[in-house]
This record gives structure tokens, sequence and C-alpha cells, in this order.
């Protein structure tokens, strides 16, 4: 390489390294420190975190048994909650009616103040608020997108030394037993409890694919029952196995038993 060839080389060198140094010290618009980005995203973060806690709160659950073997229900409807109680395990002994029911509202507070109202609950806060007869708090509530565990249970099962603290777990649907008991029961002067707590969209549903499907007693073929489901009715779905559906149809009465999931497909 010849001498002007040579220094021509280095010029071009020495001019595109100044060049990318220049472009490099230029602040890029486009782009936000960590910092502006934190600081622009908190609004954000704390509006879903707002929304958050009361919409996990949704749907249908089902508590731990108590000391008493009680199972609670739960299910709870923006601020509205409805606890049924099978007292012992069993909802219905004979002729004699063996459940609990209670309405209460239950959300969010930052406030500890006893005079709390229904329209002082929030989507969230670091207390958690039952309000029925009295005002209940629990400071130390967990949630969870599948459980949650509170305090807050129904008055019937809480007992202050024996039984603080309740896990609840989200189920699909109510059990046949505790949804024909809201169907019959009037509650608090509500007539139609299914509807007034939105359990028809929180439940899970199959729709009947087949042209029929027969109940049965138990998941066995020899279970077979005399009842049956016809293609487009749709059932409320308790659980489900590879073969077998558990399932309930409201319909002039409530029929429920096992179904072959080949005719059927889960809607919800």
């Amino acid at each position: 390489m010849n001498k002007i060839t040579r220094n021509t080389f280095f010029i071009c060198i020495t001019l595109f390294l100044i060049g990318c140094n220049s472009n490099s010290s230029k602040p890029n618009t486009n782009l936000k420190t960590k910092s502006s980005v934190l600081e622009n995203s908190h609004f954000d973060k704390d509006t879903i975190r707002l929304e958050s806690s009361l919409n996990k709160l949704q749907g249908i659950w089902v508590g731990e048994k108590d000391l008493n073997q009680s199972i609670p229900y739960r299910i709870q409807y923006e601020n509205k909650v409805l606890d049924i109680i099978c007292v012992e395990g069993i909802c219905d002994e004979g002729n004699y009616d063996n459940s609990v029911i209670e309405i209460s509202y239950l959300g969010f507070s930052d406030n500890k103040k006893k005079s709390l109202s229904r329209e002082d609950l929030k989507n969230n806060g670091n207390l958690m608020v039952k309000l029925n007869s009295k005002v209940l708090i629990d400071e130390n509530y967990i949630i969870n997108d599948a459980f949650y565990t509170t305090s807050l249970t129904s008055s019937y099962m809480y007992d202050e030394e024996l039984y603080n603290v309740s896990s609840f777990s989200k189920i699909n649907s109510l059990p046949i037993d505790i949804f024909c008991k809201l169907k019959s029961k009037k509650v608090a002067n509500i007539k139609n409890i299914i509807r007034e707590f939105n359990i028809y969209e929180f439940s899970s549903k199959i729709k009947v694919v087949a042209d029929k499907t027969f109940f049965h007693s138990e998941m066995s073929e020899t279970s077979r029952r005399k009842a049956f489901l016809v293609r487009g009715d749709i059932a409320y779905l308790e659980s489900m196995n590879d073969k077998w559906a558990k399932v309930y149809y409201d319909g002039k009465i409530v029929s429920g038993g096992y179904v072959k999931i080949e005719g059927i497909e889960v809607i919800k």
C-alpha cells in the first residue's frame, strides 16, 4: 500500500469514528429512561391494582370445613356475598333443612372506622371489610386467582379461638343440592337468587352436541338412567374427567348425573 493510499484510509477511519461518537452523544428522543417509564406507568399499575382485588373475588367458591365439618359455599357478585353453610357437611337431612344462608357485603377499605357503609367499600385496600349486622375487618387477607384466605367467613362458622381463617377455592359450579336449595328458597325477599347473584353466568357449562345423551347415576355404562339431554341443551358443569362429566340441567325440574363427554362440549 503506497503512502497516499494509507493516508486516505486513515482519514476515512478517523472521520467514521468521529461521526459515531457524535451520533451516540445525541439524546434519543424516542427512548425513555427507566425512572420516567416507572413514573408514567405508576398510575396504570395503581388502576389495575384498584380493579383487581374485587374482580378476583367474583364467582363461586367453596371454603374449608370447620371443626364441626360444616362446609361453607360462597358466591360473590360485585360487593354482594351469599354464604351457604352445610352444617356438619349436610345441607338437608330428611325433611330437616340443615343449612344456613346469609347475605352480606364484602369489599375493601383503608379506613378502620366502625361506621363503614356499603358505599364506603372500594375495589381494593389494605383492609378487607365485611358488612352485615356489624363491620368485620381483616388486615391479613390473601387473594390469588384461584383461592383466597380470610377470617371473614360466615358468622355461623366463625370462632375467634378455634377457627380464625378460612381458605376459599374457586369451583366450576355449585353442587346440585345447593343449587336446588337456592332455586326453591326465598332469601331476604329475593325472588330469584340465581339471577340476583349472577350464578348462571359464573357457572361452568356444557352444551350437548350429540342427538341425545343419557344421564348415568355413576361413571359406568351399567348405571344409565331413562333421563337424557338432547342436542343444544345447556347444563351446569360440576366436574369432569377424560370420559365423564358430572352435570345438572335446570328445566321444569333440576336433573343431574353423569354424561359421556363424547356427546358434549364445554362452553365455559
